[in-house]
């Protein structure tokens, strides 16, 4: 089975290691209140403009991205759907805009967490090309207009990475909150 899988709050902590320094940058360099709209994404849940955003991401983001840390189980969880059989692309929207050179950062934060992987594709803005360009039979992510575009679209399962901001009932969609879990259901898809 070929299984897309995304990096950013499904494979990498992103949100929570990012959130307080998020925060940080809101107050002392933008001199904002530090006000989070909780309903939305980081970066997103702020109220920065696009030229604040690129600053954020090549000040913060760009500094601290191989910082952050991988999902609990996310490690232990591909390395079990490799030796599976399985062929894991691991698709991303980081892109220019947020990091100087997306493939290389993305695939070195990959090598030191130890996250194997057959393809890395970054600049994915819409993974639903890359879902049918790459014939993905699975695809695991946690944004919701992602995992709705490829459910209504391109027809095969998705997984919804479980987080606060993403709660959702979508039909096509299975919402999962834990690596093991994640495991688990493609092991049953795998055996029927």
């Amino acid at each position: 089975m070929k299984i897309g899988v995304d990096i950013d709050d499904t494979l990498a902590q992103t949100t929570n290691y990012l959130m307080p320094l998020a925060i940080k940058f809101d107050k002392e360099i933008l001199h904002k209140n530090g006000i989070v709209d909780s309903t939305k994404d980081l970066p997103r849940c702020f109220d920065w403009n696009n030229e604040e955003l690129r600053l954020f991401f090549r000040t913060v983001f760009e500094n601290e991205v191989l910082n952050i840390p991988p999902m609990d189980e996310a490690k232990k969880a591909i390395k079990k759907l490799k030796e599976d059989g399985n062929h894991i692309i691991i698709i991303s929207s980081r892109n220019n805009i947020q990091l100087s050179n997306p493939y290389d950062i993305t695939q070195k934060w990959l090598s030191i967490n130890e996250i194997e992987f057959d393809k890395l594709i970054v600049n994915a803005k819409y993974k639903g090309p890359v879902v049918e360009e790459e014939k993905i039979d699975l695809l695991i992510d946690d944004s919701i207009g992602q995992c709705t575009f490829i459910a209504d679209n391109n027809k095969i399962p998705v997984v919804l990475y479980a987080k606060d901001t993403n709660q959702v009932e979508y039909q096509g969609i299975i919402r999962l909150e834990s690596w093991e879990q994640i495991y688990n259901y493609i092991l049953n898809l795998e055996n029927k």
